[in-house]
């Protein structure tokens, strides 16, 4: 059996050793932010060593120096004079330099989640995934669903599910280490009482941008509320386009002509007479008054008036309707120019056939039956339209 020979080797420490333990504490609390390691890299490495000292070392209150020996340490005192050899950690610098740090990227993080909300709300709060069939199936298989989606399928130029998840992630992992520095400087305020002011806390833009995350992940009504106005704005587009368009095509068949009253047009005008102009659209296709000037094309209304088409159909005694809204000028007119037999008439069909037998009358939206309506003496009708 052969024996086992023993060597003895000798370890001498270098003059860095005490700079080397302090500046790999440190970059346990800074870096890392772990205080208790960061205490640990100096109490392990000098054994025996109490907690009280290990702070004043990490801090810099206290150095250490390898004894003459070159196998044991001394534990001084720090002056002003071993700054280049020894720097201090100063905890009310790195402190207020993290949260102003904190701040700033909040800032950027909010608004990269403003961008994120505007592209949910251009894509109407839905986005069209591909899944390759390999990850589809291991996703039924074992529920593993961290690599289902791959953001770069998405096929957009700018690939917009990329750019969400490169977002959320980064507003995530900044969130994590803003609360672990957080953690640290409370641990600091505790550990070296009076070096953390009591206005070091975290800063409103943490937490509102923590706010605005958890808004976004669980139902977020601003977004789905632009969503839904987005889309009333979009389909309003639409229709008055599409309504231009229709109008054209009936004003452009030729010239406008008198139309059935009770079939239910948007907007119109009533002739004295009892004939009804009408045309389907928007509010904001302004039916009125492209009516108008049809009548003028038409020569209904003379070509030599000296005013707008509209307002002289307001002079002459036209009814203008709106759905269930009637408005009436002529009352106001000098000399006045009162609705005429005919045109009550219509306005009775109408309201009967196509409102309920209800219609409201003038600017207060005086709102009476049709039965009411038609029973009113002709010198008291005026009323219904005064302001």
């Amino acid at each position: 059996m052969m024996e086992t020979k023993t060597h003895t080797v000798h370890f001498t420490l270098g003059e860095n050793f005490g700079r080397v333990i302090v500046k790999i504490a440190r970059e346990h609390l800074t870096m890392n932010l772990n205080p208790n390691k960061a205490l640990s890299a100096i109490q392990d490495s000098l054994v025996g060593c109490p907690r009280d000292i290990a702070l004043k070392i990490l801090s810099g209150e206290l150095i250490i120096t390898t004894d003459k020996d070159k196998v044991s340490v001394n534990v001084s005192k720090y002056t002003p004079d071993m700054k280049d050899l020894y720097p201090p950690f100063y905890i009310e610098e790195w402190a207020g330099q993290q949260i102003l740090n904190m701040r700033e990227d909040a800032e950027e993080w909010i608004n990269a989640l403003n961008h994120l909300r505007k592209a949910i709300i251009d894509a109407d709060g839905e986005f069209k995934i591909t899944v390759s069939y390999d990850r589809l199936l291991r996703f039924f298989y074992d529920g593993d669903s961290e690599n289902l989606i791959d953001p770069f399928m998405d096929g957009s130029e700018d690939n917009i599910l990329a750019n969400i998840k490169t977002t959320i992630n980064g507003v995530r992992k900044f969130s994590e280490m803003a609360f672990k520095k957080m953690a640290v400087i409370e641990w600091l305020g505790k550990a070296y009482p009076g070096e953390i002011p009591d206005g070091f806390v975290m800063p409103y833009q943490v937490r509102d941008l923590n706010t605005q995350l958890t808004t976004l992940l669980f139902d977020d009504k601003s977004v789905k509320q632009e969503i839904a106005r987005r889309n009333y704005r979009f389909d309003l587009l639409d229709r008055f386009l599409q309504s231009e368009r229709d109008i054209a095509k009936t004003l452009n068949n030729g010239i406008i002509q008198p139309v059935e009253i009770t079939d239910n047009y948007d907007a119109g005008w009533l002739s004295p007479s009892g004939d009804f102009y009408g045309l389907n659209g928007e509010y904001a296709n302004m039916l009125h008054i492209q009516i108008a000037d049809a009548l003028l094309q038409a020569r209904v209304i003379p070509n030599e008036v000296d005013c707008n088409a509209d307002v002289w159909l307001e002079e002459k005694g036209w009814v203008k309707i709106h759905g269930d809204i009637i408005h009436y000028d002529g009352y106001s007119q000098k000399p006045m120019v009162r609705i005429t037999e005919k045109q009550r008439e219509q306005l009775v069909r109408y309201g009967n056939v196509c409102h309920r037998g209800f219609l409201k009358f003038g600017y207060r939206f005086n709102q009476i039956s049709m039965i009411m309506f038609s029973s009113i003496e002709p010198l008291m009708l005026g009323k219904l339209f005064e302001l």
